[in-house]
């Protein structure tokens, strides 16, 4: 498989993954109030989501090539042991 099969998925995913963070840290910035509800945790809370909401970015970039590269017919070969 070429780089450029996998290049349309990697930039959605890392496009998703920057809004995504910008949404986020608008969101636990100005609406969501975790040191009331967690006290000294909230950093580990926060960034427990935030890891959350990248690896969901980094999966839908991962399934937008997988479709785009089964929509193209491109076959990948398996490596060998």
């Amino acid at each position: 498989m070429a780089w450029r099969d996998a290049l349309p998925g990697t930039i959605a995913g890392v496009a998703i993954w920057l809004v995504a963070t910008l949404l986020f840290r608008t969101y636990v910035a100005h609406v969501a109030r975790f040191d009331d509800t967690y006290g000294s945790l909230a950093a580990v809370v926060v960034l427990m989501l935030w890891l959350m909401v990248s690896a969901w970015a980094l999966l839908l970039g991962a399934r937008l090539n997988a479709e785009a590269i089964a929509d193209a017919g491109i076959h990948i070969r398996e490596l060998s042991e």
